[in-house]
């Protein structure tokens, strides 16, 4: 190698930052696996489903179990300012009291299985991702759905943008869709095409879309354009769950090695990561104060420390 290429090679050296090394800290541990994690919009709980279907409450000042109950067919929780959101084995609008853990309201719609949800902030719908495509319910009220099939193989994830308008649904043949998520129109025209490979995770970033598959691939989609913004080396595992802080310049996403990674969201650049060491991370909740990601992995539920990251 020249002179100059060994100078060229020693600058990009220097250049790219050492990762920020993330301690595990366990926090609570469940009586079966962990599928799902939803943070209460007062911040105060954090609730966990288990891949028995029990779902749980724990405070998050101390991490003591608030109540506990698993008398539901669970696939998916999500949270809103009405309380805990959830659906069931087929299409169904669950809202559970935050305080006590009993269910409110219920309504579904006879479709094939469910497999994901996404709830509006303030509790008023939830989307639903089934083998068919998308259904739309509201709590408590029987009279009111939507349902719009999609040609996708079955939608596997779904992310909802931070004004609350946009929804993306990911698909088993590996694209996303778009729908407008306070009314109940699908846009059409409007697809990505990623490889033929299911989506495992799905967030909206600040003018971008992160997409996961199963094949081990992440990809950050410029949403003004629907182009390939960045693509990121594939990793040793596939990314189930993915998390965007407010106003900030990097995501987190957990793997099924156990691996926690803090990325850039403009360039192929690691900043944090850390390991729980206890299985597969299945999901993520992020608390904005004080910065703590919540990660489940197995049994256990673990926190990071996320103050260093900048």
């Amino acid at each position: 190698m020249s002179m100059n290429g060994i100078l060229a090679s020693l600058i990009v050296l220097q250049a790219a930052p050492v990762p920020l090394e993330l301690v595990a800290q366990p926090w609570v541990e469940c009586t079966a696996p962990v599928l799902d994690l939803a943070l209460a919009h007062d911040g105060a709980r954090l609730f966990t489903l288990t891949e028995t279907r029990e779902r749980s409450a724990w405070y998050v000042k101390d991490g003591v179990e608030d109540w506990r109950h698993a008398d539901e067919h669970l696939v998916a929780i999500d949270a809103a300012k009405t309380g805990l959101l959830g659906t069931g084995a087929f299409p169904a609008a669950l809202l559970f009291d935050p305080e006590t853990g009993v269910r409110v309201t219920a309504n579904g719609y006879p479709d094939p299985p469910a497999a994901t949800l996404v709830a509006d902030p303030d509790g008023r719908w939830v989307w639903i991702g089934t083998q068919n495509g998308l259904v739309r319910l509201v709590p408590g009220d029987v009279q009111t759905f939507n349902r719009r099939p999609l040609e996708n193989g079955g939608v596997t994830r779904l992310a909802l943008d931070g004004t609350g308008k946009l929804l993306a649904a990911g698909g088993k043949d590996g694209t996303v869709r778009f729908a407008n998520a306070q009314g109940a129109s699908v846009d059409e025209k409007r697809v990505l095409v990623g490889p033929a490979s299911p989506v495992s995770a799905l967030a909206f970033g600040p003018k971008v879309l992160i997409v996961a598959h199963e094949d081990r691939s992440v990809r950050l989609w410029k949403l003004a354009t629907n182009k390939l913004e960045l693509e990121l080396a594939p990793g040793g595992a596939p990314v189930w769950d993915v998390v965007v802080p407010e106003r900030a310049a990097w995501f987190a996403y957990g793997d099924g090695d156990g691996q926690v990674l803090l990325r850039s969201l403009t360039k192929d650049v690691v900043l944090a990561r850390g390991r729980t060491g206890a299985g597969p991370i299945k999901a993520l909740v992020l608390a904005e104060k004080p910065a703590t990601l919540y990660v489940a992995s197995g049994k256990k539920v673990f926190t990071f420390d996320l103050s260093g990251v900048k």
